[in-house]
């Protein structure tokens, strides 16, 4: 039910931090990884794979979200970085039900401080149908991933 896309940029050993925080998550709802850079990293692909699908896309001019539209079937879409991780555990379900109960496009955050940190452990989530319209380009709500109860 979720589709989570990796846009990497020539930078493997912070994919597989990416693809850890994506492994330890504790979600009862089926996801399909897709990774989209200019090669196929099979090391890594046949490692992960043991734990969840996972496909690579071998592009480096295209538009993500119009990949994402193109390449995906899953209602929900998780927009991820290569050098970006889910923060707890409980990240990805956090964002996935806030959104699905909302019925909006998240923007997952941390907060220090009373401060958003908003670089490197976040997370995006957008349903299909706004990347057909264009709601992609304005996040509808914003979360607290690391301290918000359910």
């Amino acid at each position: 039910m979720i589709d989570i896309i990796i846009q990497v940029k020539n930078d493997d050993l912070n994919l597989e931090k990416t693809l850890m925080s994506i492994y330890i998550q504790e979600i009862d709802v089926p996801f399909k990884v897709t990774i989209i850079d200019k090669k196929i990293n099979n090391n890594i692909k046949n490692r992960f794979s043991n734990f969840f699908e996972i496909e690579f896309i071998e592009d480096n001019n295209s538009n993500i979200i119009q990949l994402a539209k193109e390449k995906t079937t899953n209602p929900y879409i998780v927009f991820l970085d290569s050098n970006t991780l889910l923060y707890n555990v409980e990240s990805l379900k956090r964002l996935y039900y806030k959104s699905q109960k909302e019925n909006k496009n998240i923007y997952g955050i941390l907060l220090k401080n009373n401060e958003q940190i908003q670089d490197k452990l976040l997370g995006n989530i957008f349903k299909r149908e706004d990347l057909d319209n264009n709601e992609h380009e304005s996040i509808s709500n914003i979360i607290c991933i690391s301290n918000e109860k359910e």
